[in-house]
């Protein structure tokens, strides 16, 4: 087997977040009594990114993120709300949705008993912890990781050790990354040493930095490359 320990992502690798956040922006906003503009999600879309982008320099804080999105927001599209308010009620609106992304499942099903596999999210703990509960997949993962309980987050490298070690330590040699970011996921597998595999459903050229071992735009082309396949 190439590689016996698979450390997975969550969103946007195996579950649809863009779905979940789109239905919890229509949702705040219909709470709000904001207008459900496409201009005015663009806005939020944008703000949010650069937050996150941010959160991953180290710059800020996942406390501070969830409330200042909203106050960035605010003061963009000249919207009177309380930041606090709508960061409550965004990320309850959020923790309802489990969607996964066409194909993971059977993915996680197959894998499951040939391979020892781990989550490592980035996400806050009142939006993952709720969603993986709903998630029947997430009974297949030894151990699920998310950045906000343990205070450090990808591309960190002390994230992936955290997994590791509860992992009971396995050889670094047969852990593969797999994951949609680069600057997060394939970044966090470089730093922490081990093999990484971008999933690209949009088949983005491959950079040179960081190094991705593996690029692959189908999940389901996945158990192949894990148990002995292609690159």
């Amino acid at each position: 087997m190439r590689y016996p320990v698979i450390f997975f992502d969550a969103d946007d690798t195996l579950f649809d977040f863009e779905k979940t956040k789109q239905v919890a922006l229509d949702a705040l906003f219909a709470e709000a009594g904001f207008p459900s503009l496409e201009a005015l999600k663009a806005t939020y879309e944008r703000i949010n990114r650069q937050l996150w982008q941010e959160f991953e320099q180290g710059r800020v804080d996942q406390a501070t993120l969830k409330v200042e999105r909203f106050a960035r927001f605010c003061a963009a599209a000249e919207l009177a709300g309380d930041p606090e308010w709508l960061s409550t009620r965004y990320v309850h609106h959020l923790s309802q949705g489990a969607d996964l992304l066409p194909g993971a499942e059977e993915l996680v099903r197959t894998l499951h008993g040939q391979v020892r596999m781990a989550l490592i999210t980035n996400g806050l703990q009142a939006v993952q912890r709720p969603r993986f509960r709903k998630s029947e997949i997430c009974e297949c993962f030894e151990v699920i990781v998310v950045s906000e309980e343990v205070g450090i987050a990808k591309p960190d490298p002390e994230i992936f050790k955290i997994t590791w070690q509860q992992m009971g330590r396995p050889a670094p040699s047969g852990i593969l990354m797999v994951g949609d970011s680069l600057t997060s996921d394939i970044q966090g597998g470089n730093n922490f040493g081990i093999a990484t595999c971008w999933y690209n459903p949009k088949k983005r050229p491959v950079p040179a930095e960081p190094k991705v071992d593996h690029n692959l735009s189908e999940l389901a082309d996945l158990p192949e490359l894990v148990l002995g396949g292609h690159s």
